[in-house]
C-alpha cells in the first residue's frame, strides 16, 4: 500500500521485459531520493531496531546491514510522501528490497556506472535470502522518522562545519586587519553568558592562539585604533545566537538519531505494548528549521 511513490516511465521498467537492469538516466536521478539520504535512512532505522523496542527479529537488521556492506541501495522516489504518520511511503521501498518484492528496485554497481535493477534478482545476485516479515516486522521498518533524521543529520554535518568555517575566517580577518583578542575575552561572555556567544569567543580565541598579526594588549601598540571595527569587535555577538541554535538543533538530531520512533513501542522487561506517537518528526522540523535560519547568519 505504502509503495506509491511517483515514478517516471523508463523504457524497460515499464515494458514488462525480462531484462530488468535500467541504466542510470537524468530522468531516474530526479525522480529519485539521493543514495546518501536512502543509506542514512537504513543506518537510522538499523539503529533504531537493534534497541528492541520494534518486534523485529536480528535476521531482518542483518540483512538491512547485508545491504549497506554490498552497496545495495533502494530506488525510492523523490515525490510522494508527506511522511503523515512517520516516513511510511519512503521507508516501504527498503522493507520491498529486503523482501526481495519485483516492483521494487535497488542501485548497485560501482560509483559512476551505477544501475538499477530488480530487488528479486539482485538478492538472488548477492546470495541475500529474502525477508519473509512476521507480526509487526513490515510495520517496524515503515514506522519511523529514519529519513527526516537522516536528511536533517546530513544537512546539521554540513551546517556545523559552516558554523566553524565562519569562526576560522573571522580569526582571520581578525589577523588581517591587525586586530586584537581584546573582543574575544572570557570577561565580555562572562557578563553577558549566552551560551553561543561564549562557544564562538572561545574558538575563536583558540584559532588565534601563537599568532603573529594580533594584538593582545592596545596600550602597548601607538599604532591600533582603541577598539576594533565593528564587524570584528562583534563577531561574537553577531555568530553566537545562531551557534546557539545550531547547538540546540544538534542535540535534537543526535536524539533523534538514537530513539525508537515506531509505534506500537514493545517494553520487553515488562512485556507490555505501548500505542503512541514518537513517529511524528516534529523535532525534526523544529531543528531543521533552526539550522537553516541560523546558516543564514554564517
Amino acid at each position: 500500500m505504502q509503495l506509491c511513490g511517483i515514478l517516471p516511465e523508463h523504457g524497460k521498467a515499464s515494458t514488462g521485459s525480462t531484462d530488468s537492469s535500467l541504466s542510470y538516466e537524468e530522468g531516474l536521478e530526479a525522480m529519485s531520493m539521493p543514495e546518501s539520504w536512502v543509506r542514512g535512512a537504513m543506518l537510522v532505522r538499523i539503529n533504531a531496531l537493534i534497541r528492541g523496542h520494534s518486534a523485529v527479529r536480528q535476521s531482518v537488521i542483518e540483512t538491512l546491514a547485508k545491504l549497506l556492506r554490498n552497496n545495495i541501495v533502494p530506488f525510492v522516489p523523490l515525490h510522494g510522501s508527506i511522511s503523515a504518520s512517520g516516513d511510511l511511503s519512503p521507508l516501504s521501498y527498503i522493507a520491498g528490497a529486503i523482501e526481495g518484492n519485483p516492483d521494487v528496485y535497488v542501485w548497485t554497481g560501482p560509483k559512476g556506472s551505477r544501475k538499477l535493477t530488480r530487488a528479486s534478482e539482485c538478492l538472488k545476485s548477492f546470495t541475500i535470502e529474502p525477508i519473509l516479515f512476521g507480526p509487526k516486522e513490515s510495520l517496524g521498518i515503515l514506522n519511523g522518522t529514519a529519513f527526516s533524521a537522516a536528511v536533517a543529520g546530513l544537512a546539521m554535518h554540513d551546517a556545523n562545519n559552516l558554523a566553524l568555517l565562519a569562526q576560522v575566517l573571522t580569526a582571520m580577518g581578525v589577523e588581517a586587519l591587525t586586530g586584537s583578542t581584546e573582543s574575544f575575552d572570557p570577561f565580555i561572555s562572562s557578563i553577558r553568558p549566552h551560551r553561543g556567544q561564549n562557544e564562538v569567543a572561545k574558538n575563536i580565541s583558540v584559532a588565534l592562539i601563537g599568532s603573529r598579526l594580533v594584538q593582545e594588549s592596545r596600550d602597548r601598540d601607538s599604532r591600533s585604533l582603541r577598539q576594533d571595527r565593528y564587524a570584528l569587535r562583534t563577531a561574537s555577538q553577531w555568530l553566537g545566537p545562531g551557534t546557539e541554535d545550531l547547538l540546540l538543533a544538534t542535540e535534537q538530531v543526535e536524539t533523534e538519531l538514537n530513539s525508537t520512533t515506531d509505534n506500537p513501542s514493545i517494553d520487553v522487561e515488562s512485556q507490555q505494548t505501548f500505542h503512541g506517537g514518537n513517529f511524528q518528526a516534529a523535532s525534526m522540523t523544529s531543528s531543521t528549521e533552526k539550522t537553516r535560519y541560523c546558516s543564514n547568519s554564517f
